[in-house]
């Protein structure tokens, strides 16, 4: 652009060098994405041992643990009836795959 103010040109090259660092911060952000944060061995053990012994989580004395059993063992939210008290959940997939070798009904 042609400009003759200095202050004009002073305020066009500010706002390129702003835009040229967010352009290199999205990029570098753009180059993680993707990447596990974990190798898969470690979370494959992890989520293995989660599915052999849930109660292990459950008998923490953190709530995030607590809270994470519920999210890793319901799919959705558990529903209460004041008449009959806590309906059936539905449970998630691994759960329910893992039902059958326990010899829970579905």
């Amino acid at each position: 652009m042609d400009a003759e103010s200095q202050t004009l040109i002073t305020a066009y090259e500010s706002r390129l060098k702003e835009m040229e660092t967010q352009m290199l911060f999205l990029s570098e952000q753009l180059a993680e994405t993707g990447k596990p944060t974990i190798p898969f061995s470690e979370a494959f053990r992890t989520a293995f041992g989660f599915l052999a012994n849930p109660w292990n989580l459950w008998v923490s004395d953190h709530i995030e643990d607590k809270r994470a059993v519920l999210k890793l063992v319901f799919a959705d939210h558990l529903a209460y009836c004041r008449r009959e008290g806590v309906r059936t959940a539905k449970t998630t997939i691994p759960i329910n795959a893992l039902g059958g070798s326990f010899g829970v009904e579905k």
